[in-house]
């Protein structure tokens, strides 16, 4: 299957999004990766987005915010 865009959260059961993030792109690097997380703003701010991680949002994410943060990371 194919995709162009996957949202995840960073604290997952089994696997973290850190982890998925950065084997999604290992596998398929064209992939855009967004993930959502209580941490955004801090993370950003300290220059700690995961690798693998196109565009961090803070939770909770507010739709427009999420409709901006796709159509920014797909245009």
């Amino acid at each position: 299957s194919s995709f162009d865009l996957l949202v995840l959260d960073r604290a997952m059961p089994d696997m973290s999004g850190d982890t998925v993030a950065a084997e999604v792109k290992r596998k398929r690097p064209d992939t855009k990766v967004l993930m959502l997380t209580g941490f955004g703003d801090l993370m950003e701010q300290e220059g700690k987005r995961p690798a693998g991680v196109d565009l961090l949002l803070s939770k909770p994410v507010m739709a427009d915010a999420l409709l901006a943060a796709i159509s920014n990371l797909c245009a």
